[in-house]
């Protein structure tokens, strides 16, 4: 997001981030599965991209811990939280009922299970969204993404074990992002760069791609 000349401006991104639905927020986004504490695509793309969903499942991982771990990494980096809500299942446009999801789409998770925080950050009047998705990576991706036809400009895959299982569901060519961060085992996305790495691992650096001219 450009940064704001004025005070009037802040106040009016203020307002908005009370009022900013869940589509706004998913349309030309950078989606983060399996995110944990990492806060690498943020570090990256924080001037030209401004909503950030991360998701990360609390089951093999305490994901408020991941949160406030994310939090104190953002804040080392001079980035300043302006406000913070949590939301809900009915927010994000689910019903109450189950969903497939986890690996080849055999395991089912409710959405009484999940928890959602959105916060708005500012670092040097550049102004960005956190949406953070406490829930399976697979579930958000169909029922988020697929089902209300909307790409993300970005997605981020850090680690090859963890994540989406695009080998059971199938990522269409309209959902492709121009970005992709991490592991990515796709014929049509040629290596750009590698950037600094900013999570819980050993690796100093992350894969960068872009996705090849059609």
């Amino acid at each position: 997001m450009k940064p704001k000349e004025n005070n009037l401006e802040v106040e009016r991104d203020k307002n908005k981030f009370r009022e900013v639905s869940i589509h706004e927020l998913l349309t030309n986004c950078c989606f983060y599965y399996s995110a944990g504490s990492d806060i690498t695509p943020i570090m990256e793309c924080k001037n030209y991209i401004s909503k950030y969903i991360y998701c990360d499942i609390a089951k093999f991982t305490n994901t408020h811990d991941n949160i406030y771990k994310l939090k104190r990494r953002l804040s080392e980096n001079k980035f300043k939280e302006i406000l913070k809500q949590n939301k809900d299942a009915r927010w994000l446009g689910l019903e109450e009922i189950t969903y497939s999801g986890g690996y080849n789409l055999k395991e089912q998770y409710k959405t009484s299970d999940l928890s959602v925080e959105l916060s708005f950050w500012e670092l040097n009047n550049v102004f960005f969204y956190l949406l953070y998705i406490v829930w399976d990576n697979t579930s958000t991706w169909i029922n988020l993404f697929e089902k209300n036809n909307i790409k993300p400009k970005a997605i981020c895959n850090y680690r090859y074990e963890g994540g989406v299982d695009f080998e059971h569901v199938e990522l269409r060519d309209d959902m492709k992002p121009e970005i992709w961060m991490g592991h990515c085992h796709r014929q049509d996305y040629k290596l750009i760069k590698e950037i600094d790495y900013y999570g819980d691992y050993f690796d100093s650096k992350v894969d960068y791609y872009e996705r090849k001219s059609i």
